[in-house]
Order: structure tokens, then sequence, then C-alpha cells
């Protein structure tokens, strides 16, 4: 019996620029909401000011820093199975801090959508096979469609959904009450949250579709 000798990994990706401003991301990310846990922790409060700078400690290392890291990518040819999976843990770590600390009470309902999408999204990263994009991007519902089209490279929708899904939690988190911000932003949580949920339903459908059948087995019996 042959040993098989394991494919050396590419530990360069780890290195790549966009990488590194994931990493610089998810460091921004835990010490901000650290910072956060620890002051409720010790019995402190923060007041409206400190929360609205802690949200945008929150805001820029999500929105501004995954703009950057996506056009790296791009830029310098470093799209990776690796960068994508990462990017989606920061993005779902992200979206799971503002969601908790909004305190609103079906937090947990959005957050557990939000992971079965990404969790699925991950791996369907590694199958072959892209007929789920096919499924949402040209025979979902008109809204998925939509969603995902990108006539003229920038996505008007997409774009709305995507920022309004985080500034309703962060605004809750902010102002400790439901005011414009959120009543501008819930059209674009709704649309973000179906979509999660269609998305949970066409990767689902997806893997029975790849399931082979199995033959059934013919039992003869002799008399």
């Amino acid at each position: 019996m042959s040993d098989q000798t394991l494919p050396k990994p590419n530990t360069a990706i780890l290195w790549y620029p966009c990488n590194l401003v994931g990493y610089f991301r998810l460091f921004w990310l835990f010490a901000t909401v650290g910072f956060i846990v620890f002051m409720q922790a010790t019995g402190g409060e923060p007041s409206f000011w400190l929360r609205f700078w802690l949200a945008i400690g929150l805001i820029f290392p999500v929105l501004l820093l995954d703009i950057l890291d996506g056009w790296l990518a791009r830029r310098l040819n470093h799209t990776t199975k690796f960068g994508g999976v990462f990017e989606l843990i920061i993005d779902l770590l992200s979206h799971t801090s503002v969601w908790v600390l909004s305190g609103m009470e079906i937090a947990p309902l959005f957050i557990a959508i939000e992971w079965t999408t990404g969790i699925f999204i991950a791996i369907f990263t590694f199958v072959p096979n892209d007929s789920w994009k096919v499924l949402l991007k040209e025979k979902g519902p008109l809204f998925v469609r939509l969603y995902y089209a990108r006539p003229t490279g920038i996505n008007i929708l997409n774009n709305y959904a995507n920022a309004a899904h985080f500034a309703y939690p962060i605004a809750l988190f902010v102002f400790q009450e439901f005011t414009a911000i959120n009543w501008l932003a819930l059209p674009g949580l709704i649309i973000f949250e179906l979509v999660s949920l269609y998305m949970i339903y066409t990767f689902v459908l997806q893997i029975l579709i790849m399931e082979e059948p199995k033959q059934e087995e013919t039992i003869s019996e002799t008399v």
C-alpha cells in the first residue's frame, strides 16, 4: 500500500493584502465589542455619545474595510475560496454582534437565519456546480432577481438592503428606542431576510437535486 503525499497548502494566501485587511477587521470588531461587554460587566452603562462612537467603530470595519478588502482581492487577482469563506465569517460575526447589542427580543431569529444562510454559502463555495446561482439570479422570485441584478455594475436595492440590515440594529443600540432611522431601514431589513430565507430554500433544493436516488433492493423469494 503506497503512501499518498498530501498536497502542500498554499500559505501565501494568508498574507494577501485583502486577507490582512480581514484580520484587522476581526481585531477591530473584537476590540469594540469587548470594550462594550467589559463596561456592562463592570456595571457601567455607555452614554449616548459613547454608544454613538462605538457604533462608528463597528460600522468602520464592517462597511468601509469590507469594501476595501473586496476591491483589493479583485484588483490584485487574489480572489480565493479561503478569502471568500474568511470574509463570510467576519460578516456573520459582525452581524451577530450588532443584533445582540440591539437588545431586540427577536434578534436570535435573525441571527439563526443569517448563520444558516452563511453555512450553506460556505458549503456551496466548494461545490463545482453553480446551478444554485442560476436559480437565484434567473429563476427566483422577482424581488430576488432584482436583488442580484447588476445591469450597470451597481445594484441600489442590494446596497440598500445590506446597509439597512446593519443600520437597523445599530440604531436601536445607539438610541435605545425605535427611531426614524429604523423606519427607513425596515423595508431593507425585510428584503434582506426574505432573500436569506429564499437562499436557504434554494440550497436545500440543490442538495436534494444532487442526491442520487437509491435503487430499491428487490427481494426475490423462492418458493
